[in-house]
């Protein structure tokens, strides 16, 4: 690698001081004993090797065979040993070139492939970061315009793609799942739009609250989130009164029963619907409550106060005459079961009175029906004020009344209470600028002397009522049994 020396050369053994290279050298040996018999130094000749350098040359062989390796020289420098054996291998020529030279061209050549691998990965990473700048520069501009579209700076729309390898697959893909998005979003608003025109405009009103417990579990007072316009309607109370305050704060006079019926609905979970009647606002309402979440409820309330009242008025009617508010016969049934059950526990008399009013056809004809219709009301009117507290009267229809005397101690007490009915019935009415004269007559029947069903002690009165008229009116006359008292008053 760093020159060559002739083995043919007729001067080999006149060239002292030849060197191989810049600073290698040569040496004869003589593989018999080991003598230097030339070399590129002249102190060296006729010298022993080992008396020169103990290490040097130990890596060849003297048995004939050619080697290049690397060992000492006669100076005791690694070198490049390189031997050829001549004159049928009793001389050895022995080359030796310094390490540092021998490989110095390697070591050029190796820094030259360094320099070159070194040129090439700057050249491969600048190049792989243009492609890579190309690549993630898309990827890096459509991640910023997610974030301007997440944080609202944008509108959500879809990001431009002008490349058909994977990151335009990427953007392609993104865009679909863009426009998808868009289309369920725009039903989303289309539904909260129709969900708040509904909870806007809806007649029933709606309102959220929180419940809220004291330390045991148990609930005692619940906040509201959200009302509707209709829950204001409904209430008469504006959601700024409602709002973020509690329901004993906005009503302190409130059912305590209303907490606990919306407490176990958030505790069980079970929706229930109801009807009651909210004395602090005075109203009756319907009501469905259910729990969206935990330790929450909503309510869907409507007012059925107008309702209520018809019913009422429905139910009023059922048992009471139109004209005069008095118990009709239904009820007038009800409440001689009732007054017989008492009479019979407590051993007081009972009377059952059936009447009519006399001649009551001749005040339709002569004055009209509208006074004659007056004339009952004034009738109806005068026995309630003239009846005890525990006394009932009905109008069975027509001019036809009956009545129930009840905790009557003797009959006298009874003839005189009849005997004042009488008087006071028989007094003039004003009616519609006319005074008009009325009687009436009276049948009566004693319970529980006449121990009979109602139905019988009815029938019973209606016989004494029909002996008052033969008597003349303006009377009443008492039914014995066995026989028909004619005891009269008029």
């Amino acid at each position: 690698m760093a020159g060559f020396l002739s083995l043919l050369d007729k001067q080999l053994f006149d060239q002292t001081g030849a060197k191989l290279g810049k600073t290698g050298s040569y040496t004869v040996v003589s593989s018999w004993d080991k003598l230097i018999i030339a070399g590129s130094r002249e102190d060296h000749i006729l010298k022993p090797v080992a008396d020169l350098a103990p290490g040097a040359f130990t890596e060849l062989t003297y048995d004939g065979l050619d080697v290049t390796q690397i060992g000492d020289d006669l100076t005791g420098t690694p070198a490049l040993l390189s031997d050829a054996h001549i004159l049928d291998g009793r001389w050895l020529v022995i080359g030796s070139l310094p390490v540092a030279e021998a490989f110095a061209p390697i070591r050029q050549l190796q820094a030259q492939i360094y320099s070159v691998a070194a040129i090439i990965v700057v050249l491969v990473s600048a190049l792989m970061w243009a492609v890579m700048r190309r690549q993630l520069g898309i990827v890096t501009r459509a991640t910023l315009a997610l974030e301007r579209m997440a944080q609202g700076s944008d509108v959500l729309a879809p990001l431009p793609v002008k490349r058909r390898d994977e990151v335009g697959q990427m953007l392609h893909a993104f865009n679909a799942l863009q426009a998808m998005v868009h289309d369920k979003d725009v039903d989303l608003q289309q539904s909260k739009a129709r969900f708040q025109n509904l909870f806007e405009h809806m007649t029933s009103g709606f309102a959220l609250h929180e419940m809220i417990f004291d330390a045991q579990g148990v609930p005692t007072d619940y906040r509201f989130l959200e009302v509707n316009p209709a829950f204001e309607t409904l209430t008469n109370l504006t959601a700024h009164q409602l709002i973020g305050n509690t329901v004993l704060q906005v009503m302190p006079g409130l059912e305590r029963h209303w907490i606990s019926t919306y407490g176990e609905v958030v505790i069980s979970g079970q929706a229930i619907t109801f009807e009651d009647h909210a004395r602090a606002l005075d109203r009756w309402y319907r009501v469905s409550a259910y729990r969206p979440e935990p330790g929450k409820f909503a309510v869907l309330l409507e007012n059925i106060t107008e309702l209520r009242k018809a019913q009422d008025e429905l139910k009023h009617l059922a048992f009471h005459d139109v004209l005069t508010g008095l118990p009709n016969r239904t009820l007038f049934s009800d409440r001689m079961r009732q007054a017989m059950a008492h009479a019979k526990r407590s051993g007081a008399l009972l009377a059952v009175v059936y009447l009519d009013l006399d001649r009551f056809k001749f005040v339709n004809d002569h004055y009209g029906h509208a006074v004659g219709d007056l004339l009952l009301m004034e009738v109806a009117a005068r026995f309630n004020n003239d009846l005890r507290s525990g006394d009932s009267i009905s109008r069975f229809g027509g001019d036809e009344f009956a009545l129930l005397l009840t905790g009557l101690k003797s009959e006298s007490e009874l003839h005189e209470l009849l005997k004042r009915l009488l008087l006071h019935i028989a007094a003039p009415y004003a009616l519609a600028g006319q005074d008009v004269e009325i009687s009436m007559s009276m049948g009566v029947t004693v319970y529980p002397l006449d121990d009979s069903d109602p139905d019988i002690l009815m029938r019973h009165a209606d016989e004494a009522l029909y002996e008052a008229k033969r008597a003349g009116r303006n009377c009443f006359q008492r039914y014995v049994l066995g026989a028909r008292n004619t005891l009269a008053s008029r």
